[in-house]
């Protein structure tokens, strides 16, 4: 498993929860892991789907957003990947980049803040 280092962006945590109060950001933060979970439970079956490519795209593009705002790096940059191979209709490049991405998802729920 990578370190939470590398997964999430701490500073930009510890500066979200200075601004909008510590209860507020554990409770985005649990919805966040949410986010994630159900993200996990559906890509798969996306992927698999005979017009699954474009709900991916749109999946990975909303969990790029969101992992970015709250500074989970890997997730973010995974998702991105997994956007643009959607998005050129790379069935192959599809099937690696979303192991990665379910991998990486996993972790970063490893190492979110409980």
């Amino acid at each position: 498993m990578a370190a939470t280092e590398d997964m999430l962006d701490i500073g930009r945590h510890q500066r979200m929860a200075k601004q909008i109060g510590c209860e507020r950001f554990q409770s985005m933060l649990t919805r966040l892991a949410e986010r994630i979970e159900t993200s996990i439970a559906k890509t798969g079956a996306l992927a698999l789907s005979p017009a699954g490519l474009p709900a991916l795209q749109a999946e990975a593009h909303a969990v790029a957003g969101l992992a970015a705002n709250f500074g989970a790096v890997s997730l973010a940059a995974s998702a991105r990947e997994l956007e643009q191979a959607c998005a050129a209709g790379d069935h192959a490049a599809v099937g690696v980049v979303l192991n990665a991405y379910l991998r990486i998802a996993k972790s970063t729920l490893a190492v979110l803040p409980a």
